[in-house]
């Protein structure tokens, strides 16, 4: 048998190998990390702990949608302006100008 054969026939069979042995470390790595629902909230958790964590989660998330409905509603605003040229950036302050009492 020819060498370049037999370097191809070894490559056919070792890719699949080497591939199988791949997922099987990869999909160990993640069993071992995750685990079961029961044990994500630790072996000292109850009910009242969980309801807790649970309400506070919400409650960071309807901030966030909140903040993120006033951003749409403020780029809303400005597509809606007219087409002016005039650059929407702030000017800067005199420097006797107190923060919060620009003119204009």
């Amino acid at each position: 048998m020819e060498p370049g054969t037999l370097f191809f026939i070894v490559g056919l069979v070792a890719c699949p190998i080497a591939m199988g042995v791949g997922m099987w470390m990869m999909n160990r790595r993640m069993d071992h990390g995750q685990g079961h629902p029961e044990t994500l909230h630790g072996p000292g958790r109850n009910s009242a702990d969980r309801l807790r964590n649970l309400s506070k989660h919400r409650d960071d998330l309807e901030n966030e949608i909140a903040e993120v409905s006033r951003i749409a509603e403020l780029e809303a605003r400005l597509a809606s302006l007219p087409e002016s040229g005039v650059a929407l950036t702030p000017r800067p302050l005199k420097e006797e100008e107190p923060l919060g009492q620009a003119e204009g």
